[in-house]
């Protein structure tokens, strides 16, 4: 099976995919399970291909690919990342 993205889906995928991994992250204590690291990978693998290579960069001494400080910079994530928190926070009170 083939799946074909436009630019600006991939890199709304992108966004998906590093909030997805945050959560995973935090719910696992750090220990995402195999599967979705792999497919985080798959999907950040195409970055250059997606003219998205100022966003994700391979790490060779980490093997792996990574979002960008500009990534995190300019991508807008960490907006929905604070209105999750507060609505979490909310829910708390």
């Amino acid at each position: 099976m083939k799946i074909n993205f436009t630019k600006k889906e991939y890199r709304s995928l992108l966004d998906l995919v590093y909030l997805g991994d945050m959560m995973l992250d935090g719910a696992t204590d750090g220990n995402v399970p195999k599967e979705y690291v792999v497919l985080r990978e798959k999907i950040y693998a195409f970055a250059k291909e997606f003219d998205c290579k100022d966003l994700i960069k391979y790490d060779k001494d980490l093997d792996g690919y990574f979002e960008t400080a500009y990534y995190e910079e300019t991508s807008g994530v960490l907006k929905y990342i604070d209105s999750y928190m507060n609505n979490m926070s909310k829910g708390m009170d």
